[in-house]
């Protein structure tokens, strides 16, 4: 729905069988089996809220690919990611500065955990990671 509805096209069978495929595996996922035998889905405020999360990764996982595929064509990849590196520093000095932690961080005792040998390791891996991520949003098709 949403990628159809923001790229004007249509989607072929393969990929709204996809799209079904998908859902129906997210909810299974979720059914739990009681005693009986019978499933059970618990629904409550905690579902409500995941769903709401999920509902709204989707949307911004085919908005931003839309985005990328149309207004920002002409832009370079690497540009994109450090305007995307930035608006995550952004992100996470907004609630250090409205906690009054923003120095406090920068200290030898707190930096000491992250200076371990294992903590640099899974840096330098999601960084290649998000690179990875969007050569693919970049060059290749997911839903668009």
């Amino acid at each position: 729905f949403y990628s159809s509805s923001y790229s004007r096209k249509k989607l072929t069978r393969i990929q709204w069988l996809s799209l079904i495929l998908l859902t129906m595996g997210c909810t299974v996922q979720r059914l739990q089996e009681n005693d009986i035998g019978k499933v059970s889905l618990d629904v409550n405020i905690y579902l409500i809220l995941i769903l709401l999360q999920v509902l709204s990764s989707c949307f911004a996982g085919v908005y931003t690919e839309f985005l990328l595929k149309t207004q920002g064509r002409d832009t370079p990849v690497m540009v994109q990611n450090v305007f995307l590196y930035l608006d995550s520093i952004f992100c996470n000095l907004v609630p250090l500065t409205y906690n009054g932690q923003v120095f406090s961080f920068l200290s030898y005792q707190n930096l000491q955990p992250v200076l371990s040998f294992k903590v640099i390791y899974i840096i330098i891996n999601q960084t290649c990671i998000g690179i990875v991520v969007s050569l693919f949003l970049r060059y290749l098709n997911s839903i668009l």
